[in-house]
């Protein structure tokens, strides 16, 4: 059993048990195997767009990053870019901030402010210093 947590924009949070399977095999079983090859499918996919975007900033061609590609395997860390965790870290936190109600993206904006101040702040202590 997981337990799987939703939030409504107005802030409701809800959580649920759930069985998920915790095996490959009881994946299977519990929902078909069509239904499990399709989720794999669409997390590859999105892990491989996670693999791309960095080498698009980076102003990669499309040659560069099809041959990165081909030798992708996912959950390989020796295939990550060094900042590519940082981008997919990134790519998380917005989407979580989308989720948020307005109200809350502007409480996250302003703690996010009140941070960067105060590392500013010390900052200019320690070079006083």
């Amino acid at each position: 059993m997981a337990t799987i947590t939703a939030k409504k924009r107005g802030g409701v949070e809800v959580s649920v048990e759930y069985n998920t399977g915790s095996t490959l095999q009881e994946k299977v079983d519990l929902f078909g195997e069509k239904v499990v090859e399709a989720l794999a499918d669409d997390a590859l996919i999105v892990r491989l767009q996670a693999f791309m975007r960095p080498r698009i900033e980076k102003g990669e061609t499309q040659e560069q990053i099809q041959a990165a590609v081909t030798s992708y395997k996912p959950g390989e860390g020796a295939h990550r870019e060094p900042g590519a965790k940082a981008a997919a870290t990134m790519l998380t936190i917005a989407e979580k901030f989308m989720k948020m109600t307005p109200e809350e993206q502007q409480a996250a904006v302003a703690e996010l402010r009140e941070q960067k101040r105060l590392r500013e702040e010390a900052a200019a202590k320690a070079a006083a210093v």
